[in-house]
Parts: structure tokens; sequence; C-alpha cells
């Protein structure tokens, strides 16, 4: 496979190297890293520690690794946490080091050979010693020796002044479990971990692997992705425990994956080269998947393991969600919102169903939108609720694998709107009058003629004369009567006038109410003759817009 030429000697036991922090065996290790063991640049043996502890260790519960299973068994090259009391120096450096606190570090190796020894501190598995990783008053991380004998065996730890009784733990053949820690779980599923071949991201959904803080994308047929393991028992040619991996080897006892029912293809099956006592398996992602969450059934001499975990492959032939959007990014609750979905491309026969979700109850997205065959989009209604306070709603699709945001920020009403906004009415008479003439409003409680999507608005009365002149109505009132009358036998030459209403803030509002309110009264009469008084009626109505 290449990965056994020029690698540096880069150390991982309990977990997989990442740029994330992943509590795993009790502890927490950042990459790199995030494994057990560092990065060895020698391998010069350390200045012995003179250790000052003078209690006995005591053993209280033995594990294998938390994060590959937790089982209370173990085999040969299993990594095993004992945990208990006194079984490391407090006063230990080591202990506070500035970077990887409690490991090993490359001077406490012996050419390829892990240190079976830290600072005066070891542990002895059926009277073998054991390779020791980690260090700590409360907790020991040690590899198990190679041993042929099964059934309960005796695990003890030595510190610098006596050693444990005896905590009995049983020990057989083969111990396997994958890289799963607990925290690596979403939605109450146990994730895998598993990285691709080519570029190292996870083998995860998108918005999952966000979530852990992970460059990840789910994988597809024909992808080569990578898993990790402990206590898949013996390699050919043989590698003892504790020892540095510097060739390619296969595990004795075969493995199978399946996704699901399906069995996939592995490339590589052994110890990973450049590591101490970690199983790698380099798998090919099956074809003929449909996209989604497949548990990872995995057998070793045919026996499944116990572990129940998942990956997630996205269809290749199906399209997945390229975009959520909303046509604004703000909006007073009680007022709907239209978002769209886009696809990666075309919907298949059938149709694509997108699941829709929100983070909040001020906004509601109906379960599923369908974006017809042929279609790369559909749109949904986004429900809001009156709100006391801004607040700010996340909007998600998802299909097959793939899913896309939207944010979206519920705003307050806005309260007694009306009152903030003044009536500008400006009187235009068409033609050319060569006299005075007037403009009479009048309050008319029948005719409340200008409505708006919550109610009418209507302005008092008033008196306005002369042409082309504006005139400002402060307050709402019943609906209004507008009559023009001319009252000189000198207006001559008018047949028609308009009347033209809009209406402006008069106080600070947000930017999002702003908008346009307009409505025009069309009026045409015949003048009476010279000397007599005459009038023309009409009513304003129209429509109210830019406003919630």
């Amino acid at each position: 496979m290449g990965r056994f030429s020029g690698w540096k000697r880069v150390w991982i036991g309990f977990a997989v190297l990442a740029a994330t922090v992943i509590p795993l065996c009790g502890q927490t290790f950042t990459s790199g890293g995030n494994q057990v063991g560092r990065l060895l640049t020698s391998s010069a043996n350390n200045v012995p520690y003179t250790c000052t502890n003078t209690s006995p260790p005591v053993i209280a519960s033995v594990s294998s690794a938390s994060a590959y299973g937790a089982y209370p068994y173990f085999a040969s090259g299993s990594w095993l946490e004992i945990k208990g009391s006194n079984l490391a120096d407090p006063a230990d450096p080591r202990l506070t080091a500035a970077t990887n606190p409690g490991q090993w570090t490359s001077r406490d190796f012996n050419g390829v050979n892990a240190p079976t020894m830290l600072d005066g501190i070891g542990a002895t598995v059926n009277g073998k010693p054991a390779t020791v990783y980690y260090l700590s008053p409360g907790q020991l991380n040690v590899q198990a020796p190679d041993d042929s004998v099964t059934g309960n065996v005796a695990i003890a730890v030595t510190n610098c002044n006596a050693t444990s009784l005896p905590f009995q733990f049983p020990k057989q053949a083969l111990a396997p479990g994958l890289l799963a820690p607990p925290n690596y779980s979403a939605g109450g599923r146990q994730y895998l971990v598993a990285t691709f071949a080519s570029d190292g991201a996870y083998v995860l959904n998108s918005s999952v692997g966000a979530s852990f803080g992970l460059s990840s994308r789910p994988a597809k047929a024909g992808d080569v992705i990578v898993a990790y393991g402990i206590g898949f028992g013996g390699v050919s040619p043989a590698i003892a425990s504790g020892t540095i991996v510097e060739q390619s080897n296969a595990l004795t006892n075969p493995v199978t994956f399946a996704f699901g029912s399906t069995n996939a293809q592995l490339a590589y099956a052994g110890l990973a080269g450049g590591f101490v006592g970690l199983d790698e398996f380099y798998i090919t992602v099956p074809s003929g998947l449909a996209g989604g969450d497949y548990q990872i059934n995995v057998a070793q001499n045919g026996i499944r393991i116990p572990q129940t975990v998942y990956l997630t492959v996205q269809n290749a032939a199906l399209p997945g969600v390229q975009s959520v959007t909303l046509p604004v990014a703000a909006v007073a609750g009680g007022v709907p919102v239209t978002g769209t979905v886009l696809l990666s491309a075309a919907a298949p026969a059938g149709g694509t169903v997108v699941a829709l979700s929100s983070n909040s109850q001020v906004a509601s997205v109906p379960a599923t939108v369908t974006v017809p065959a042929g279609s790369s989009s559909a749109t949904f209604t986004v429900s809001t609720s009156v709100v006391g306070s801004n607040q700010t709603v996340t909007i998600t699709g998802a299909y097959s694998g793939t899913s896309a945001q939207a944010n979206l920020a519920v705003t307050p009403p806005a309260t007694a709107l009306f009152s903030q906004l003044d009536a500008l009415l400006t009187f235009e008479p068409v033609g050319s009058p060569s006299g005075p003439f007037g403009l009479i409003i009048t309050p008319d409680a029948g005719n409340a003629t200008f409505t708006a999507s919550d109610g009418p608005i209507t302005f008092t009365h008033g008196t306005v004369s002369n042409q082309g002149q504006t005139f400002t109505f402060d307050e709402v009132q019943p609906g209004f009567l507008v009559e023009f009358i001319y009252g000189s036998s000198e207006v001559v030459g008018v047949s028609s006038a308009k009347l033209v209403l809009t209406l402006k803030s008069t106080s600070p509002l947000p930017s999002t109410l702003l908008g346009t309110i307009t409505g025009t009264l069309s009026v045409t009469g015949t003048l009476y003759p010279p000397g007599t008084a005459g009038s023309l009626s009409g009513t304003i109505t129209g429509s109210y817009t830019g406003l919630p």
C-alpha cells in the first residue's frame, strides 16, 4: 500500500489523528495530539525520575479503551484503562508538562520499543510487563502484552514504592473494537470515526461534522475510507506488542465490513504503519447504496463485533441540497415568508422530498417540501409568531446526507404604526383656472374609504385652498368625503381635478418597516354657470404597501 516507507514516528493508540479535541480513554487529547503517544524525535532514554510517592497503588477498575467500546474484557495488544488511586506520583513533573501532559515522549523509547515503565510506574498483565503510554494518580493507559493465556488474569500496578493487589480481568483471544468515542454521536446515533484516504476529511453529514468542529462530507460509492480499531489480534508477519510497526502486514483473523447488508471491499486490514497498537482498515464504499446513514456491520471470524456504529453515504446519482434561501433577512413576527430550496441538479422521476426543520418555534415550516421531477427548486412557507424581542431562527433543508441552512431574524411588530405617519393631501386642478377655488374635506363615519392590510386608514377633516398646495393631517379619524367647491364665477377653464394622497413617517422607524402608502382620487364634473357654486365629490380608495 506504500504506507510504510518514510513514515515519521507518530503514535496513536486510543484515537485517530485529528484537528479537534475528542475526549478518549477518560482523558482529553489534542492533535497531534489526539492520540496515544506523541511525535517521536529521538530514541534516547529519559533521565530517570525519582519517585516521592509513599502510598501503595490501588486498582479500582479496568476496561478496554473507552473510545473503542470500553469492553469488560481484552485481548493481547488491546489498550486498557486502569483506574484507581496512587497509581502515579502526583509530584511527577510529567503530569504538568506544557504539551501532552502525562504521556510518553520520544525519549522514553528504546529504538522501536515503547516504554514499559514511566518514571517508576509500570503495570503487569498475567505477570508480563505492559506498555505504558499515559499515567496520572487516578489512571494508567497501557497496552496489554502478547500472551496466549485466556480467562481471568491478574493485572497489577507498581509505583515507586509498592505493588498493588492483583485485579482479575477477563482475557479473550480477540476483543475487536472500533474507534467511536461516546461524544462522536448526534441524533441518537453513534458514528464510527472514519476519514477519507484522499484528504483526511471525516466521513459524516456535513452539518453533523460542523457541529463537531470537523471538516466532513458523506462518502460516495468508490471512495476509499479509513477506520481504526484495537484488539483484532495478531498479524502476519508477526509484530510484537509495544513496538513501532515498520512493515506491511495483515490480520491473521479475517475481518469483514458491510454497509447495512451490502458488503464492502477491504484494501487493507492490519496494524497501522508508524504506530503502536493501532489496527486500520482501508474500506471501499460499495455501489448501489441510497443516500443516508448506514449501520456498519463488522465481523471477525464471522462473529459480529458488539458495537453499533454508523457512517453517512451520499448517492452520487441523486441531487443534494445546494442552498436554502429566504427573500428577506428579517421579518416582523406574524408575517409569513416564502423560502426556496435549491438542489444541485434536477430532481429525478417521482420528485425529491426535502426534509425541512426549524430550530425554534418562533418560525415553523412544513415537515417536507417536494421538488418536482425535472425541476431543481421548490418553495415553502415559513410561518412566524409574534415575539417580544429579536429572535434568530435557522431553517434547514436536508436530503440524502446533504443539507443547507438559512437564517431569519424575527423582530417584534411595530406598535401604533399609523399614529407615526402623516397624510399629505395635494390638490392638483387640471386646466387653467383664472380665479380662486377650494377643497373641503369633511368627516363622514359611513365612508371609511382608504383600507390597509390591518384595517381602514382615514384622517381628520380640514379645509385647504390654493392650487398645488400640500396639506398635512395628523390624526386617525373615521372615513371622510371629499368635495371640491368652486365658489366664484371667475373660475373658468376647470373641467376636472385630481387629489393625491401619500403617507410619510413622522418618527424614526426600523428600516424594515418603512415603505410607501399611496392612493389616488380622480374626480370629474361640469362647472355650473358663472356665479353659481358647484361641487365635485368622490371617495379615496387604494392599497397599503411597503409595511408589514
